[in-house]
């Protein structure tokens, strides 16, 4: 057989066809192959350096300027990758000569193409991108803390915290036109036209909530959040007691081994002379570990003016506020599932009281620390948790002496499992059990000390989602069940909603819930000593309450975005527990045999593509009343809820600045039952500008801000002024 050659100028001539059989037959080949591997090598080491082109770049974000890691960059049509680094860089090697473009994705942030470029031989390529953050709107479904699309959840992500310039999660809130309430310190959240002792708040599904109250979301440092979950409807189904008018589930942040060792600094400074500090740590290379932590500290004196009634121009005293709160959380490269993390927040304060019950002497501490162990899979999670509250609340030097001294400690297991069948049908199904103690010290009068108590709860819930698409339309159907066994009681907490989506020219939702919550009387109000203020009631019964709602969500997409939304609810609350004075001047917690709350929520926002301008309006109407027919006050307005809520905000970027006004209504609200006496609707104006830049490899953001710009003069509870006019600058340092 005759052999074929060809000449090859880098290395000695090749066999070329199958001609090589023949010469095996009669030489030794050996040395010939090596020359072959030889010069293979060598061919591709010299076509390397000359024959192919190498691309560079930088990805930034393009709302805060920040370099962006964790981003795949592909190049089309080749379909080789790389991934940027801490500093937003990537570098793509041995790129064929041709025309290409790049695609650059991430989870956080929009997906980009560049334009077709033209790539020579030898060629070094520099391609910068600035993407844009993923903008969630407030839709009627979203994804929530299981990553599942459900209906009455909203979700906060990632970015949109970060973009931020709020300092805790009560002010997140409010940007975001929820109705909270706030002292001037604490800030408390209100869903369902319902108090903010019936929103239940969990940190990492662990119920934060004092006994009986409302969880303050002041204390929860921004800069530590992942995500925020808002359950406007069906949270009894999944977390049970206490979440009569919603839930808020707030998801720390959590290491990854994506995230690069970095550190930020915040300090603000402002009126009545507050002082804040900040400082987070990011580190993924100690041994395998990866650490996220946080440390925040706060000072203010708000010792602001207001106008006696009797005295005229008076300044507040004793109305100081002292924070400090740490946040560590723990990952294993080896065990990414599993995650450990602590936190603890100390917050001591002076308790002024209302004009004419001043307390010069008076203060209140809280402490809240809490463990968590996480191990969590696409299709497993199961976690505990340790948390323990303390409270205490002192005046030995006024009239009325006190010195209270409270203790909740509460041991958490929480398992789910969940199954996708066809990706149509989504079935989760789990188990907790809580285990709660309460321990109450009168220091005074050891007589006056409650007894230990304590609460055990199991349960168990299920959840199914079937979705169906025919044609444009999708459907969803969801149906979800808790039944809580609760001291020798149970209680079942049924969700059932059905959704409707379009999409096609515009985005339109229309979604349908009905839901049953309970809510159990709290310790104290069963077993409140007999004091000059308050006496308890062990006869109280639970909360039971029954909520519908239909929202309806249309969003056009463009150069301009645009979304409107408008929410009807009505809950019918059996047994609502209020606190109503006596014939002697004493409160008492009594159950109103019915009460009926029904509202309409409505909001529209309007932003450019590029975010560079945006506006929001959220307007909030609602009627609590009284419907018991053996009290005097039946069909009259249930006292302490304002009529109705409205805020406006505009937000201009413009280069690195960004500029953000915001006006806030709040309307009327009785304080009396028999709804002979009412606070005046008040308004506040907000102004902030903030100013990004970069110095010596580190990003700077400056900020200013302006709350209650005009000064406005109003109380939220009868005879209790707030504050002025307030001014905080702040700092922040990445490196």
């Amino acid at each position: 057989m005759k052999a074929n050659w060809y000449y090859n100028p880098l290395g000695p001539p090749l066999l070329r066809g199958n001609s090589f059989s023949s010469l095996a037959r009669g030489a030794d080949v050996r040395p010939l192959l090596l020359a072959v591997v030889s010069s293979l090598v060598f061919s591709w080491s010299f076509v390397s350096a000359q024959d192919f082109a190498v691309i560079t770049g930088k990805i930034t974000d393009d709302v805060v300027l920040q370099p962006i890691a964790g981003v795949i960059v592909t190049v089309l049509p080749e379909g080789m990758t790389a991934i940027s680094d801490s500093d937003g860089r990537y570098r793509i090697a041995r790129v064929m000569p041709g025309t290409v473009s790049l695609q650059f994705a991430s989870a956080f942030f929009v997906k980009t193409q560049s334009p077709a470029m033209l790539v020579r031989e030898g060629e070094l390529a520099t391609v910068d991108v600035a993407l844009h953050p993923v903008i969630v709107e407030a839709a009627a479904q979203t994804v929530s803390a299981q990553r599942e699309s459900d209906a009455g959840v909203q979700q906060f992500s990632a970015p949109q915290i970060r973009q931020s310039t709020r300092s805790d999660v009560g002010g997140f809130l409010i940007e975001k036109g929820y109705q909270v309430q706030s002292d001037g310190r604490a800030q408390y959240l209100s869903l369902g036209g319902l108090s903010p002792q019936r929103t239940l708040v969990l940190l990492d599904g662990v119920r934060i909530n004092p006994d009986g109250g409302a969880a303050d979301l002041s204390t929860l440092s921004l800069s530590s959040i992942e995500r925020i979950e808002v359950y406007t409807s069906g949270a009894a189904a999944r977390f049970g007691d206490g979440a009569l008018g919603g839930a808020v589930n707030i998801i720390s942040r959590q290491t990854e081994p994506e995230r690069s060792n970095d550190a930020s600094l915040t300090s603000a400074v402002g009126s009545y002379s507050l002082i804040r500090e900040s400082l987070q740590l990011t580190q993924d290379d100690l041994a395998g570990l990866q650490v996220l932590g946080n440390y925040e500290y706060g000072f203010s004196r708000n010792d602001y003016a207001f106008v006696h009634p009797y005295l005229g121009e008076q300044q507040r005293a004793n109305n100081f506020s002292r924070q400090a709160s740490y946040f560590v959380t723990l990952g294993y490269e080896h065990l990414r599932p599993l995650t450990l993390s602590a936190r603890h927040y100390d917050s001591h304060h002076g308790i002024p009281g209302a004009v004419l019950q001043e307390t010069p002497t008076a203060s209140a501490r809280h402490v809240n620390t809490q463990f968590t162990a996480n191990f969590a899979t696409p299709a497993l999670r199961f976690a505990g948790s340790y948390r323990e509250l303390t409270q205490h609340y002192r005046d030995v030097q006024s009239v009325s002496r006190y010195d209270k001294h409270y203790l909740q400690v509460a041991r958490q297991l929480d398992l789910e499992k969940q199954w996708s069948l066809r990706h149509k049908l989504n079935v989760a199904l789990g188990s907790q059990y809580l285990s709660e103690s309460f321990f109450n010290d009168d220091r005074l009068q050891l007589q006056s000390s409650l007894p230990s108590i304590s609460r055990k709860t199991t349960a168990v819930f299920g959840r199914g989602k079937l979705r169906q698409n025919v044609w444009l339309l999708q459907s969803d159907y969801s149906l979800a069940y808790r039944l809580d066994h609760v001291d020798g009681r149970t209680h079942g907490s049924p969700h059932l909603a059905l959704s409707f989506s379009f999409h096609k020219h515009i985005d339109a939702d229309v979604t349908a819930n009905y839901a049953e919550s309970f809510r159990l009387p709290s310790i104290d109000a069963l077993f409140w000593s007999n004091d000059v203020f308050a006496i308890g009631n062990p006869d109280l019964q639970p909360e039971r309450a029954r909520s519908r709602d239909v929202q309806l969500s249309v969003a056009l997409q463009g150069r301009v975005i645009a979304t409107m939304q408008v929410r009807r609810f009505v809950n019918d609350v059996d047994g609502m527990i209020f606190w109503r004075q006596r014939f002697d001047g004493k409160y008492t917690p009594v159950n109103l045999a019915r009460a009926r709350i029904d509202g309409t929520e409505t909001s529209l926002s309007v932003s450019t593509s590029n975010q560079r301008l945006s506006a929001q309006y959220h307007r909030t109407t609602q009627k609590p009343v009284n419907l018991s027919r053996a009290e005097n006050y039946y069909g009259l307005i249930i006292p302490f809820q304002p009529d109705h809520c409205e805020r406006m905000s505009l937000i201009i970027r413009f280069w690195r600045c960004k500029f953000e006004y915001t006006y806030s209504l709040t309307g009327a609200r009785f304080i009396r039952e028999a709804n002979t006496k009412s606070l005046s609707a008040y308004h506040l104006h907000d102004l902030s500008i903030e100013y990004q830049a970069t110095l010596l490899g580190t990003h700077e953001v400056f900020a200013l801000t302006v709350y209650n710009a005009g000064a406005t003069r109003y109380e939220i509870l009868e005879r209790v002024p707030m504050p002025g006019r307030s001014v905080t600058a702040s700092l922040t340092i990445q490196l």
